[in-house]
């Protein structure tokens, strides 16, 4: 087994759409021309203010032939959420294009239709400091969704935009992107095994066609 680490890129972001109809803003509405900053509050507000993150990934690394077993994703919390309403936050497999841009929005009623790769419980989360890095739980198809000799790309948002749940209070988590710089940024972990080289996998070819 190996494991490689990396780290997102500068291209990564935020989408927000806002209307005083949550229906209105939950489809996209005054779309934020792709937000960046240092930090990032991610999920809904009264009002209604709904966010969707994008980060991207250079797994180029990796070739072909190598088998990825596991990948954790991970975000640097800068602010603690026990004054928020609790909620999941869910990742997502979503290509995105570079530079982001206000297209690159999913409305709520079309986000169960991607592949949920990893989330992240706030549910008895109170009190919890912030200032560390998150691990989000992997899904089963978190290894398919890391692409190989590219860039893997993926979206967050909430349970409650996906179920289409207007917030009553804050349903948000604040978490760190490129621009908060080196310690902080979106990182993901992949364990995998890597492709057979040399003589020895010669041997195997040879024994496979035999």
């Amino acid at each position: 087994m190996a494991s490689l680490t990396v780290y997102s890129s500068a291209a990564d972001g935020i989408i927000e759409s806002n209307s005083g109809t949550y229906s209105t803003a939950r489809s996209g509405a005054n779309l934020g021309a792709a937000l960046t900053g240092s930090n990032e509050y991610i999920g809904q507000t009264g009002g209604y203010y709904l966010s969707e993150a994008f980060f991207d990934f250079d797994t180029s690394a990796l070739v072909a032939g190598d088998t990825v077993t596991a990948a954790v994703f991970s975000l640097y919390c800068s602010d603690r959420w026990e004054n928020e309403d609790e909620h999941i936050q869910e990742l997502y497999s979503k290509a995105w294009t570079t530079p982001l841009t206000t297209a690159d929005w999913v409305a709520g009623a079309d986000v169960s239709a991607l592949t949920k790769v990893a989330t992240f419980d706030t549910v008895g989360g109170t009190g919890i400091s912030s200032g560390v890095y998150k691990d989000f739980v992997s899904e089963a198809g978190m290894p398919a969704a890391i692409v190989k000799g590219g860039t893997t790309k993926f979206m967050l948002a909430t349970d409650q935009f996906r179920l289409g749940s207007a917030p009553t209070s804050a349903e948000r988590i604040e978490w760190a992107f490129y621009e908060a710089g080196a310690g902080y940024r979106p990182k993901l972990v992949i364990t995998y095994t890597p492709a057979p080289t040399g003589r020895s996998h010669r041997l195997m070819m040879m024994g496979a066609g035999s």
